[in-house]
């Protein structure tokens, strides 16, 4: 909640009020599939395998590089936000002894889906060469 207040001694008025948000997000994934090596994948057999290309013409290929043992694909994102505001106001008015007060106060939903074909991964993992 934020607020505040504002006198309008000229006029004889006092203004007051309070605004307070809440904003939520939920993100679900859908139709997840992986992919890895077909004959698995053994991180110790291919540093020894690396080690043993060290030094070879071909180690500059794959030097520094990132090997990807499994990349994990979506087939759809679901977003959903929410959003609720409330707030109170209060004027008060000395000239004729009178206070005015409200409140208002609003929500929102909406959802934002994404679906596709699974060509690009969301997540990798592997090793550093």
């Amino acid at each position: 909640m934020i607020g505040g207040s504002v006198p309008l001694p000229q006029y004889g008025i006092k203004l007051s009020g309070e605004l307070g948000a809440k904003r939520k997000v939920s993100l679900s994934i859908g139709k997840v599939t992986m992919r890895s090596f077909v004959n698995g994948f053994s991180a110790q057999r291919i540093r020894f395998s690396l080690r043993q290309a060290k030094g070879t013409p071909e180690w500059r290929w794959v030097d520094d590089t990132f090997l990807i043992s499994e990349a994990y694909y979506a087939g759809n994102f679901h977003f959903h936000f929410e959003s609720k505001v409330d707030g109170t106001f209060k004027a008060l008015v000395d000239a004729l002894n009178q206070e005015i007060t409200g409140k208002y106060s609003w929500e929102s939903e909406q959802d934002l889906v994404m679906v596709g074909d699974a060509s690009v991964p969301f997540a990798v993992r592997g090793l550093k060469i």
